[in-house]
């Protein structure tokens, strides 16, 4: 969190985590997630937090986000603050069309494979579904395929959302070599004005001292002059 976040107080702090299917009660993922869901738009207020991981998920994707959707849209209405993961397009660009949505990504390493664990407000992160299934091993012929069944479109999405996240990481790795190239800089001035004062306060008390010397020494003249004068007369 940034310098100066703040967060209300909340009567109430609901979660739909996890999967919560159940033989006994005879419920399935999507069956399970409905429930919750059910329960957050029949009670949820202005003064509850509410965090749902891959709403609506566990059945035909294109008929999962369109309920997605439809439940998030009444809980903007009625200002529920909530946080809702996703992997459905139709969710990701529902900010672009509604202002009461904010999109948000957590960033991922591709190339190692590992969360960054910073997130960046206003932009859709990518699957990278692919590409995390070349890595992991998939037979290369059957994530070509999956690549061609996915359609050019879907494709150039995806990429344009890894293409983006690559240059915010290279962004971000920028701007902390500049962060940390101008603390040094800084650490070296405010090295040079310490040594500065330091050299400033010595030159002074040599020159304070000097001129006690001389006064000294003046003194002494002056009293050897009015020996002398004494002698004289």
């Amino acid at each position: 969190a940034g310098d100066g976040a703040r967060v209300p107080w909340y009567r109430a702090v609901w979660t739909d985590i996890s999967d919560d299917q159940s033989i006994a009660k005879s419920l399935s993922t999507f069956s399970a997630h409905l429930l919750h869901l059910r329960e957050a738009l029949l009670e949820a207020d202005a003064r509850t937090l509410l965090l749902m991981d891959e709403v609506a998920v566990g059945t035909d994707p294109d008929q999962g986000a369109a309920l997605a959707q439809a439940a998030l849209e009444p809980l903007a209405d009625l200002h529920v603050p909530t946080v809702a993961t996703t992997h459905y397009e139709r969710l990701k660009l529902l900010a672009a069309s509604d202002s009461r949505f904010r999109n948000a990504s957590v960033g991922f390493d591709f190339e190692r494979l590992e969360p960054t664990f910073r997130v960046q407000l206003g932009v859709p992160g990518a699957s990278g579904a692919m590409l995390v299934a070349r890595r992991m091993g998939l037979p290369g012929a059957v994530v070509d395929r999956a690549e061609a069944l996915l359609g050019s479109g879907q494709r150039d999405i995806e990429q344009l959302l890894e293409q983006i996240d690559r240059e915010r990481r290279d962004a971000q790795r920028e701007t902390e070599a500049a962060l940390q190239a101008r603390a040094e800089a800084e650490a070296r001035e405010n090295t040079a004005r310490t040594l500065e004062r330091e050299l400033q306060d010595r030159l002074t008390r040599l020159r304070r001292n000097a001129r006690d010397e001389v006064v000294e020494d003046l003194r002494r003249a002056r009293a050897e002059i009015d020996e002398i004068r004494k002698a004289a007369r």
